[in-house]
């Protein structure tokens, strides 16, 4: 009997080969509200057909709060950015892509958050599986890209320290609508994991007991200074709508 592994890390893959493969293109879907059923059956055929685990794998993820509820996400990777000149995409994959999976999408609102998400093995801490993500976007100013990496190896350093058990993974878009914006993804296995991923109190007295005070406020001020907003949403990954990652065999 064959169970499906329908855990997903965006970092899964990375350490495959020798090349380095740290890209991944993101796209937002919004399915017509009366076409989700044909929406999720055309994409799943889709993917089944033509984007395997040994190709250009595909796997997807439902919003399920934030602004964009009820919109899917793309996740295709983890790639080199050679990867994106040497591929091919063949015309059966276009055509069907027309023809069962285009027809069903607000096309106003999807395709349009196309972005290229680069993720910092260095930056990032205990990276896990998702089943679940909490996925906050910060949007920094323009040029404070070496300030804000200062805050995130300041943050990465707090949690070794103290040990922590929460995960959580950094990505660069590099290229999109908002192109200064850094993605923290909080891998969660059900929503329960929300209680630690969305403290109400935030990072102060973490940072402090694991940093001291001088050091604490010193890469908060950082983190403020350049910051401009946040946006926080959760998604959900669908395994029968993705590539497959593995099985196990019992």
């Amino acid at each position: 009997m064959k169970k499906i592994l329908y855990l997903l890390s965006l970092t899964f893959l990375l350490a495959q080969d020798s090349e380095e493969k740290n890209v991944w293109a993101v796209t937002y879907m919004k399915p017509k509200p009366d076409n989700v059923a044909q929406f999720e059956k055309g994409l799943a055929d889709h993917v089944a057909k033509h984007h395997p685990a040994d190709g250009w794998s595909e796997y997807h993820f439902q919003v399920v709060s934030g602004p964009n509820l009820g919109m899917y996400i793309k996740f295709s990777g983890p790639h080199s950015w050679k990867s994106f000149d040497e591929r091919v995409r063949s015309q059966a994959d276009v055509d069907h892509s027309r023809r069962y999976i285009r027809p069903h999408l607000d096309l106003d609102q999807s395709y349009r958050s196309s972005e290229y998400w680069v993720y910092s093995k260095e930056l990032s801490y205990n990276p896990a599986m998702w089943t679940f993500a909490h996925l906050s976007y910060n949007y920094t100013t323009p040029g404070s890209g070496s300030d804000y990496i200062e805050f995130l190896e300041g943050f990465k350093k707090a949690k070794t320290i103290a040990e922590s058990e929460q995960s959580h993974e950094i990505y660069k878009i590099v290229s999109g609508s908002n192109p200064d914006t850094w993605v923290w993804a909080y891998p969660m296995e059900k929503m329960e994991d929300m209680s630690s991923t969305a403290s109400l109190g935030g990072g102060g007295e973490f940072l402090q007991d694991a940093l001291g005070k001088a050091e604490a406020d010193r890469i908060n001020d950082i983190y403020q200074k350049v910051t401009k907003s946040r946006m926080r949403q959760v998604i959900k990954f669908r395994p029968e709508l993705s590539t497959s990652i593995g099985n196990d065999e019992n």
